[in-house]
């Protein structure tokens, strides 16, 4: 579902890790107002400098920044666009130190992405400086002749917009960081564009790559006077206004950067051996759903030669050997729902993720990360593609493929399943008079059918109209609230869930008829259970349930995004916060129940996610067939993910055999994936300790190896920031 779009640095990392992952997307800073450096004369240009720049979704514009000067020479954001009934709506002023770039005043407030109030604030005063938003608050004393930058915690995207600037025009391209932390930044490369219809010179852009703020490095694109142009993905992005038609380019000469510094990593961390052994270790046997001791596994090239007890095996005396005493192997494991963007394979692996599913991409980017992986140019898991098709409309997913009629459609899957796709998504805005069709036409191709549940027609149709399986277990709960909730496509398919699923009985004979035909249709479920966490439970200051485990491990600017509470919003509806009267303005503007959760409704959301682990458990009791996906930050959420699975009361054991050999069943890849055995390709991962009793020690990976190559992910998680 690509649950976010946030717009900024990697604080918002859902559904960018969307993004929208929430893969990883990321549209930082769409303006930098125009201050004067120290040597230019003048502090500001002409109080009437407007700046305008476009938000772009799957190259459709969605939304603007506009920048103002004000008279007192601060300056003025506003912010907003709109995701299928989604997105920030944000203001904000900025006063600015004009030697350093600094920002020294920051008030924020607004909407969140999720429709959450929002509040921020930062000052420096009397040698201290303050902060405070929904969800932390801090001081510290500032150094004097020493420039140190507040990294916002909001969607506002003009934030990284002035710390590139503020590095970009410092002679050490480099910066401390509120509340901690370094940023640097290094020049890259640079594309001359022209504005559309309009004469004049082109103008040279440069691409710069800020270090410090996330995993990886945050692109960005600088006009001459090192003020903020563009920032784009394959997906989305924002580039100033007039320039719309030059973001094509802008992409591809980024991905080109981005695609060297991968290929630097992956030469300097990947090895293939000709031979590998590991002894003395537990070996879990994926088809039986049991552990075996003291086992020794061999690999030659990039396949298991043999697995045996030890006291059997022959090891010959020149072979590589691995001690795996107190250590078990496993399959590689098996993402069913993520949304690929450049280099998140990386989290992946150092998770113990070798094989994925992408749900829905741009088909080139996604073709072209693809490539490099299989290539050895890029870390990454091994990428199975399912082809995107939405329908054309007010609440239309991030896609360039639709489909309004059998003509389209046709020619959607015929160019999918050329291109090696094993799968079509359908969403929330196709017509539900096109599923059949659809399911045919991809049935004849040997395609499965998936999606989210198009609006307007119950999960039930949606099965018995020929979908294979249905993403997102928030769908199954709308099949009982058809009559309350029919705008599916906007926010409603979570608030409706949010507020009604624990009235849902699900022993009655309703629920049970619709597990008995899930069964029937041998339909797969793909719950992402960790985003419906997110959204029911997160909560602004306590870091969120799904990364708790991990948080500690992270960059600080990383681990910061975990205490925001992203899901949605918690608000007193009585309140005279400026923030919540433009919430509640703004909700009546659009008469739609993009409702919010109130303080008299947590507990009941709560609820509503205790609604969801039972659902699952009900499901296992029936033997419906779930796989394990995620749609958020790679690699470690697929660790939460079975965890919840095991909290529903899924036995361990169980939960390791539908992340291995049955997603591999699912993907029919079972011949050569998904267990441990002679012959299949050496996807191997070693933890420490027995996952097969707790499975959260599947978080402690210590050996990674993906079709005979292993990575060395000690060094690969120094690089990432991310401590053992």
């Amino acid at each position: 579902m690509i649950t976010n779009l946030h717009l900024h640095t990697p604080l918002n990392r859902w559904p960018l890790w969307l993004l929208p992952g929430r893969l990883l997307i990321f549209i930082s800073a769409l303006a930098g107002p125009v201050y004067a450096s120290a040597d230019q004369g003048s502090a500001h240009q002409s109080p009437q400098l407007i700046t305008r720049h476009t938000v772009l979704l799957m190259g459709r514009p969605v939304g603007e920044q506009v920048t103002s000067c004000l008279p007192d020479g601060s300056y003025r954001y506003h912010f907003e666009y709109s995701d299928r009934g989604r997105g920030p709506n944000l203001d904000a002023t900025v006063a600015i130190e004009p030697n350093s770039g600094v920002p020294t005043d920051w008030k924020i407030s607004g909407l969140t992405y999720m429709k959450a109030a929002f509040t921020e604030s930062f000052g420096v005063a009397n040698g201290r400086a303050r902060w405070q938003t929904q969800g932390e608050q801090g001081e510290r004393v500032t150094e004097e002749g020493t420039a140190r930058f507040y990294v916002s915690t909001s969607d506002l995207p003009a934030a990284t917009g002035l710390l590139a600037t503020a590095l970009a025009r410092s002679e050490s391209k480099s910066m401390a960081l509120f509340p901690d932390g370094n940023a640097r930044i290094e020049k890259l490369s640079e594309v001359e564009v022209s504005p559309k219809d309009q004469p004049g010179p082109p103008l040279k852009v440069e691409l710069y790559a800020i270090v410090g703020l996330d995993f990886f490095p945050t692109y960005i694109w600088l006009d001459p006077n090192r003020e903020m142009f563009a920032q784009v993905e394959a997906w989305t992005g924002w580039i100033r206004s007039g320039y719309e038609e030059s973001a094509d380019r802008l992409v591809t000469e980024q991905q080109r950067v981005a695609a060297a510094w991968s290929k630097a990593l992956a030469k300097k961390y990947c090895r293939k051996p000709e031979h590998l052994a590991i002894r003395h270790a537990a070996l879990f046997d994926a088809d039986n759903g049991t552990v075996k001791p003291d086992m020794t596994l061999i690999v030659s090239g990039n396949k298991i030669e043999s697995v045996s007890p030890d006291a059997e095996a022959k090891v010959a005396p020149d072979i590589e050997v691995v001690d795996g005493k107190g250590q078990t192997l496993l399959p590689g494991l098996w993402d069913m729902h993520t949304h690929f963007a450049p280099n998140r394979g990386l989290l992946h692996i150092i998770c113990g993720v070798t094989s994925t599913r992408d749900m829905g991409n741009d088909i080139d980017t996604l073709g072209a990360m693809r490539n490099r992986i299989d290539a050895g140019d890029e870390i990454g898991p091994r990428i199975l593609m399912a082809g995107f098709i939405d329908g054309r409309g007010p609440y239309t997913g991030p896609t360039k493929v639709f489909a309004d009629n059998e003509e389209e459609a046709s020619a959607a899957v015929d160019r999918y399943a050329s291109l090696g796709y094993v799968q079509i998504k359908l969403y929330s805005s196709l017509k539900p008079a096109l599923v059949p069709f659809i399911a045919k036409i991809a049935h004849a191709k040997g395609l499965r059918l998936s999606g989210h549940v198009p609006a307007g027609m119950t999960a039930a149709e949606f099965v018995q109209d020929g979908a294979d399986e249905i993403q997102h277990l928030n769908f199954l709960f709308l099949n009982f609230l058809f009559d309350t909730a029919k705008e599916t496509q906007t926010m409603q398919r979570f608030t409706a869930v949010g507020e009604h699923a624990p009235d849902i009985d699900l022993e009655s004979p309703m629920v049970s008829d619709f597990v008995a035909l899930l069964k029937d249709h041998k339909t797969v479920i793909d719950p992402t259970l960790v985003v419906l966490e997110e959204l029911y439970t997160s909560r602004p200051g306590v870091v969120e349930p799904t990364f708790a485990a991990i948080a500690e491990h992270l960059p600080i600017q990383v681990r910061r995004g975990f205490s925001l509470g992203n899901g949605l919003s918690v608000s007193n509806p009585n309140s005279d916060n400026p923030s919540v009267v433009l919430q509640r303005k703004i909700l009546a503007e659009r008469q739609r129940r993009t409702l919010p959760i109130f303080k008299d409704l947590d507990e009941r959301y709560r609820a509503a996610f205790s609604s969801c682990l039972r659902l699952v458990k009900k499901l296992y009791d029936a033997d419906i067939t779930i796989v394990g996906g995620t749609d958020t930050l790679p690699g470690y959420s697929l660790h939460r993910e079975l965890e919840l699975y095991t909290e529903a009361g899924i036995p361990a054991a169980k939960v390791l055999q539908l992340a291995t050999i049955g997603a591999a069943r699912v993907m029919r890849r079972e011949a050569e994936l998904g267990s441990l055995e002679p012959g299949k390709l050496a996807d191997i991962v070693m933890v420490e300790g027995d996952p097969a009793q707790n499975i959260s020690a599947i978080r402690n990976v210590r050996l990674v190896i993906k079709d005979g190559t292993i990575f060395d992910i000690r060094s690969l998680q120094s690089e990432l920031g991310i401590e053992p």
